[in-house]
């Protein structure tokens, strides 16, 4: 379990929902409200049966405090203007998806600035793809590393395999698996 992600969302998902630590403590079965603030800061991991609480209180799926490829209240999307409002959600869902895979994988890569910024750029309407090359190369190095397979890959960029490898090639990089 990536613990940094875990406490991440827990404590997005409690400021969310307006509770503050003492409360959520108890509700997890702490003696204090120190032990969450430990789990906040980094400083004590989160034991599974304790997540399951979590998870049962908040009325969420476990897999939401765990899978590293979803964004989950850790970034914050603004628009000046949007000429396709009514695609607003589902670009939103699909750069949470690249943003969240981007994060995981530059942790994974000891990159310091895992910073992404993905612009929408464009004049007709039509919903922009984030492939910058460095993004592209990140997301070869996961797949390569076995951290996500290709098909995880295409279904992030919401693309076929043909179309992930053809994107490699466009930024002269090979594609880390075959067809």
């Amino acid at each position: 379990m990536d613990q940094t992600t875990i406490r991440r969302r827990l404590q997005g998902l409690r400021e969310s929902r307006s509770l503050n630590q003492a409360k959520l403590a108890d509700v997890l079965g702490f003696k204090d409200r120190q032990t969450l603030s430990d789990i906040e800061l980094g400083k004590r991991n989160v034991a599974p049966d304790e997540l399951i609480r979590a998870a049962e209180y908040f009325g969420v799926d476990s897999g939401y405090f765990t899978d590293p490829f979803e964004l989950v209240g850790e970034a914050k999307l603004s628009w000046r203007k949007f000429p396709y409002a009514n695609d607003l959600e589902s670009f939103e869902q699909l750069a949470g998806g690249l943003i969240a895979a981007y994060h995981h994988l530059s942790r994974l890569m000891s990159i310091n600035d895992s910073s992404l910024r993905l612009e929408a750029k464009v004049d007709d309407g039509s919903i922009p793809q984030a492939s910058s090359y460095h993004f592209v190369e990140v997301l070869g190095w996961g797949i390569e590393q076995g951290h996500l397979s290709a098909r995880r890959a295409a279904k992030l960029m919401e693309m076929t395999l043909d179309d992930l490898s053809a994107l490699f090639t466009e930024h002269g990089l090979t594609a880390p698996y075959d067809l």
